[in-house]
């Protein structure tokens, strides 16, 4: 069965997020961060088991980067703080190792939702040179009498 241009564009399985985020947790970018990896990983399972309902600061503090029932979000900005290292982690990800992955994993400013989404095809012809135009020799000529 061949792919048709519909499921190059339908959202990513379950099964292929989860896979994409086993590939990404294993990567030397994560490899030496496992706080990381635990809020990447809780974020993703949440969101697939349809609680993301539940991703709030409060809740990754206590249950992802062990902070005690007291927390206070608006005196702590450690969730705020990991969520940008997670992005930017993301980010070296995909631009190395992952450069050429099909299902993408990102979490967007503003909240701890992540988005699953495929990756855009890269255009077909984008690697031709630029026709020849006539108009090349009346450039040098233009440059020969200034």
């Amino acid at each position: 069965m061949t792919p048709t241009a519909t499921d190059a564009n339908a959202s990513p399985t379950a099964d292929e997020v989860r896979a994409e985020l086993t590939r990404i947790t294993a990567s030397d970018v994560f490899n030496n961060s496992p706080q990381l990896t635990s809020f990447l990983t809780f974020i993703v399972e949440a969101t697939l088991n349809g609680k993301s309902d539940r991703l709030k600061g409060y809740v990754i503090a206590v249950e992802v980067l062990r902070r005690d029932v007291h927390f206070d979000p608006q005196l702590d900005p450690i969730v705020r703080v990991e969520a940008t290292r997670l992005r930017r982690a993301l980010a070296r990800y995909y631009a190395g190792a992952g450069a050429s992955d099909d299902v993408l994993i990102e979490v967007p400013l503003g909240g701890y939702v992540p988005a699953f989404s495929r990756r855009s095809p890269a255009p077909t012809g984008a690697v031709e040179a630029p026709p020849r135009s006539a108009g090349s020799t009346k450039g040098s000529a233009r440059s020969a009498s200034t």
